[in-house]
Formats: structure tokens, C-alpha cells, sequence
């Protein structure tokens, strides 16, 4: 009989092999999310997107300043949603939880 593990995903996310499979994951998502970014308020030496680690836990993240204006959009300028596109091109499922 299968016993379902409480904490198998704390414990997975304390993997250092998780770890570097997360940011695997995120690096695919990264190329086609380039694309997708447009430069509001670049930040001079980074990436536009970029695959971060931070407590063990993996980001992918827009580097611009304005770069919640790409991903959400605002009265002047259309949504571009660099980083979900690009999650969605790179074939993974995104799900949104506000």
C-alpha cells in the first residue's frame, strides 16, 4: 500500500540534484523568454531574462525595471508576458496562482 509522503516536497527542494534540474528547466524557459521581452527600462548588465537561485528555490525572472509593465501590461502599453510565454513555449504547463 502506497503512503503519500507529507514532506517529500521540502524534502526534494533540499536536493541539490532537484536544485539543478529546476534551474535546467528554467534555462529552456529562458531562450524563447528573451524573445519575448522588450526592453522597458533595461538594466545595464544583466540578461533581460535571467534564471536565479535564492534558498533553494529557482526564479525566472525579468531583469528590466520595468519589466512587471512587460509581463502585465498598463494603460499605455500591451501585455507582452515575456515570462509566461516563454514558460509555454518551452512546452511546460504554466498555472497561475494569485
Amino acid at each position: 500500500m502506497f503512503v503519500k509522503n507529507p514532506s517529500f516536497a521540502s524534502e526534494m527542494g533540499k536536493s541539490e540534484a532537484a536544485v539543478e534540474a529546476l534551474k535546467e528547466a528554467a534555462s529552456t524557459a529562458a531562450s524563447p523568454a528573451e524573445g519575448f521581452a522588450h526592453h522597458a527600462m533595461p538594466r545595464r548588465g544583466h540578461r533581460r531574462i535571467e534564471v536565479v537561485e535564492a534558498d533553494g528555490e529557482v526564479y525566472l525572472v525579468n531583469t528590466n525595471f520595468g519589466g512587471a509593465l512587460e509581463e502585465h501590461g498598463s494603460v499605455n502599453s500591451p501585455i507582452y508576458a515575456p515570462l509566461r510565454r516563454g514558460v509555454l513555449a518551452a512546452g511546460f504547463r504554466f498555472a497561475s496562482h494569485d
